[in-house]
């Protein structure tokens, strides 16, 4: 296939957030008396913030639940970290002159506040509040491709959760799973055609040899 485009999720993909996360979900669950911890959160990590308080139950308090962990998130921006070889490989895409985008759950206004924060060269951003239905919908995409006048079979989406898959199957696009995010592997038994990477450079060989989806991974 030949790569004409690649949308990278943010966290747990570009950005290492996940101390954040767990600082502002502690923080907003103790001020609400809501006795549910990170680890049950992090497993829906990636899905819209909406969604995630539907699974646990907490859909009557989502308002002031989202409030707090947002602020929280802007208040604290700084115990995020960019991942390893995230701004070498946009530098490497702008030199190549592949187009490139960001698809996440999160809001735009907490989007915005990394991407100035961390000077992150990136231009095109679809977030949670832009759609309807975020990810695993493929609503984000056809949005995304409706803007850029993208062909879903030259275009990869990059992630590190079971979300960003689904989202990537459900838009017909190919997925890159970076294990070096939250969610490290998949259970063995899911079949599926993606490719694996232990680091964002290994972008670049997937670039320069097309052929790598040919078979699955």
């Amino acid at each position: 296939m030949l790569i004409k485009h690649i949308s990278f999720d943010l966290d747990g993909t570009l950005i290492d957030s996940e101390g954040l996360m767990e600082y502002s979900w502690n923080r907003a669950t103790n001020q609400l008396g809501i006795n549910c911890e990170f680890k049950e959160y992090k497993k829906y990590v990636g899905l819209p913030f909406g969604k995630i308080a539907d699974k646990l139950g907490l859909s009557k308090v989502y308002e002031e639940l989202s409030n707090l962990y947002f602020k929280s998130n802007s208040e604290n921006i700084n115990l995020i970290k960019i991942n390893p070889n995230a701004l070498d490989l946009l530098e490497y895409l702008e030199e190549k002159k592949i187009d490139y985008s960001l698809i996440t759950s999160k809001p735009r206004k907490n989007t915005i506040e990394i991407i100035e924060y961390f000077k992150l060269p990136i231009n095109v951003i679809i977030c949670g509040d832009d759609v309807k239905r975020g990810k695993p919908y493929s609503d984000s995409f056809e949005l995304l491709a409706s803007a850029s006048n993208l062909n879903s079979n030259e275009t990869l989406y990059i992630g590190d959760m079971l979300s960003d898959l689904l989202f990537s199957i459900n838009s017909k696009i190919k997925y890159v799973h970076y294990a070096g995010g939250i969610e490290n592997f998949f259970n063995e038994y899911l079949v599926a055609d993606y490719l694996t990477i232990q680091s964002l450079s290994d972008v670049k060989g997937i670039i320069e040899n097309s052929s790598s989806f040919d078979t699955n991974a």
